[in-house]
């Protein structure tokens, strides 16, 4: 007889844009003291199920710049409907050419690279704003929590 399987780890929960109130606080509060401008870039192909938490996690840097790779569902109709910018890049297999395409777009003094299913949790999105307006650091190394099929 085959032993009984492992339980499994609770799937992190789901994140709406709804999940996000604290965004427009803190670019409404970076924008009243001037602080360093932020993009944040994420490259999509057919996200429409995770684009609009991507974007509802980054509301509050200066601009989203979503890069899409040929998306056949409503991923630039969300993007776009959420008041993100949006390029088109060919999809050729892997996201690189197509991240530095964006990024050879931004002038601003900092860029945020994540891919549609990632999020930046409150703490971490004050973290960010702390560390771009402290001038200590020109580049910021985030550690993530990956989750496969529901597994830490």
């Amino acid at each position: 007889m085959a032993p009984d399987p492992l339980p499994p780890h609770a799937a992190p929960p789901e994140r709406e844009p709804a999940d996000f109130p604290w965004a427009p606080s803190l670019r409404d509060e970076r924008r009243a003291r001037s602080a360093p401008s932020v993009t944040a870039i994420i490259h999509t192909r057919n996200e429409e199920r995770n684009i609009a938490g991507a974007i509802a996690s980054v509301a509050w840097v200066d601009r989203v710049l979503v890069v899409d790779m040929e998306s056949d569902d409503r991923t630039v109709e969300i993007a776009r409907g959420l008041g993100a910018e949006v390029l088109a890049h060919p999809n050729i297999g892997y996201v690189e050419p197509a991240r530095n395409m964006a990024l050879a777009q931004v002038t601003s003094d900092w860029v945020l690279v994540l891919d549609a299913d990632e999020r930046v949790p409150e703490r971490l999105g004050w973290l960010l704003d702390e560390l771009s307006a402290g001038g200590a650091c020109d580049v910021v190394q985030i550690a993530c929590e990956l989750w496969v099929s529901g597994h830490p």
